[in-house]
């Protein structure tokens, strides 16, 4: 029983290790790519830009949900006009076409540079920011380290949890063997 029990945790962690290195992979591949991630309805980015801050700062993370309708004072995310990169601004004006957008730490709004914003453009409404002390800008500042250091621990963690499941079983067996004797 206590085997077993072993075996099953050994499984379990070894699931959970390789969610975990899925997880960050598309975390990466987001940030590169400058898309958002979706999970359950809600999309996820971390915040690359001064532009928001005393309200969003650089490297926290966001949560954001699309909206029937948007309003002024609304924190929105969409994609820029050249289609390169998401911007996350407050809306500061509807207009018949659409919004204008400001980031709060920015002198003016977008209107010069990303004209009137449609709703084709918005991703979602920011419903949740996330500070994790700081573990966001370390991300965006130090991608790469992390990147080696987290594939490498996780392939660690993932071949001593496979050693162990085949040890397991190897032990598992012999004791079969040495009952049919």
């Amino acid at each position: 029983m206590k085997r077993i029990l072993k075996y099953i945790f050994a499984s379990l962690t070894l699931i959970f290790i390789a969610f975990l290195i899925f997880l960050v992979i598309i975390h990466i591949l987001a940030i590169k790519n400058e898309r958002p991630v979706k999970i359950f309805n809600y999309y996820y980015s971390i915040v690359v830009s001064e532009s928001m801050e005393d309200v969003i700062y650089r490297g926290d993370y966001i949560l954001y949900k699309p909206q029937q309708r948007y309003e002024e004072e609304d924190i929105i995310v969409f994609q820029s006009q050249d289609g390169e990169r998401l911007i996350v601004h407050e809306i500061i004006r509807v207009t018949p076409g659409g919004f204008i957008t400001k980031g709060t730490n920015n002198d003016d709004d977008d209107l010069f540079t990303e004209g009137v914003i449609t709703e084709e453009r918005i991703y979602g409404k920011v419903v949740s920011i996330i500070h994790a002390f700081g573990i966001g800008e370390t991300v965006l500042d130090y991608r790469n380290i992390l990147i080696i250091g987290i594939i490498t621990i996780s392939l660690s963690l993932i071949i001593y949890q496979v050693v162990d499941i085949v040890k397991t079983i190897m032990e598992k067996q012999e004791e079969d063997i040495k009952k049919n004797l």
